[in-house]
């Protein structure tokens, strides 16, 4: 089962139906929210060095709602750029370890 999370301009613009059913979770807890706030500061800034780069990027590390609950993860970021390569917006696939 496929869990999703798009971000534009570094924060969150869609999150799929399974990631809420997985953490029992409202989209308006997300929506808007930086990586960093669930992953953390070091996170967040590897995470954006690939994506303006437009390079594909994995890692597994927890993650905390803003609930409060944490969950390991594997990430898949993958970067939608346009034509000139600038970073249009992420795709973020995750699946729970």
């Amino acid at each position: 089962m496929t869990r999703t999370i798009q971000y534009q301009r570094f924060a969150v613009t869609n999150i799929n139906q399974n990631l809420l059913n997985l953490w029992k979770a409202d989209k308006s807890l997300f929506l808007g929210k930086k990586y960093a706030e669930f992953a953390g500061e070091e996170a967040y800034n590897t995470v954006w060095s690939y994506m303006n780069q437009g390079k594909h990027h994995k890692d597994v590390r927890p993650v905390t709602t803003a609930e409060g609950k944490t969950m390991v993860f594997r990430h898949n970021f993958m970067p939608i750029c346009d034509k000139d390569g600038k970073l249009l917006r992420v795709v973020l696939l995750a699946f729970p370890e």
